[in-house]
């Protein structure tokens, strides 16, 4: 599906070796969207909030094609990855990066991105398009993996968060009660990247969408 341009390695390596962490470091970024003759159409969304835990624990800014990761990553995605317990393995590497690393977002597209009838999940043109997509996906997809995946993070890195993050994140599998929801998304809200989204996503969260069952899903 996806082209790399020339530099793009290059230019992912620079941002790593620049970031001179030996924590883990995982660089992603936007990409030019094109047809299935790869004629340019548009560009991925930006992401102007920037990375963060918090945006982690409810939506994706790192698409799959376009990251690269030091070994410190390389070792922590192959430590933690649990096929099935979460939403998808691009969503994942960026939630554990975000909680116990670095993410580096390339604002700079560096590679092309094929729209085809065969695509997994794909990309839309348009701003208005992309709202009525990504609210359709609100309404149809199943929330509650957002869930299961913020729990396989507490059961893999939970004693690696910072106090801070791991009490969002407790608060956030909190979700038995209308009451505990309500909590949540008054002290927390969702934060998403584009101003269209948040609204909806956090009332179905105070719905009981994002649920998984009864069980307590507090780390201890």
């Amino acid at each position: 599906d996806d082209i790399w341009l020339a530099g793009k390695v290059e230019w992912a390596a620079a941002a790593i070796t620049d970031n001179a962490s030996e924590d883990p470091v995982l660089y992603c970024g936007r990409s030019y969207l094109t047809d299935e003759s790869l004629k340019p159409c548009g560009v991925i969304d930006p992401v102007p909030k920037g990375p963060s835990l918090a945006n982690a624990l409810v939506q994706n800014i790192a698409p799959g094609h376009t990251m690269a990761m030091n070994a410190a990553m390389v070792r922590l995605a192959a430590a933690t990855l649990r096929p099935g317990e979460v939403v998808m393995h691009d969503c994942w590497l960026y939630l554990v990066a975000a909680a116990v690393g670095h993410v580096i977002v390339d604002q700079q597209p560096h590679a092309y991105y094929r729209q085809h009838s065969g695509n997994e999940e794909g990309y839309r043109y348009g701003r208005l398009a992309r709202a009525v997509n990504e609210l359709r996906r609100l309404g149809s997809r199943d929330r509650s993996e957002w869930t299961r995946q913020a729990q396989a993070l507490l059961e893999t890195v939970g004693p690696r968060l910072k106090p801070a993050d791991l009490a969002q994140v407790q608060a956030f599998l909190t979700q038995d009660t209308i009451r505990s929801r309500l909590r949540y998304l008054r002290r927390y809200g969702f934060v998403y990247q584009v101003k269209r989204l948040p609204l909806a996503a956090m009332a179905l969260y105070g719905l009981g969408r994002y649920r998984v069952g009864q069980a307590s899903l507090i780390y201890a």
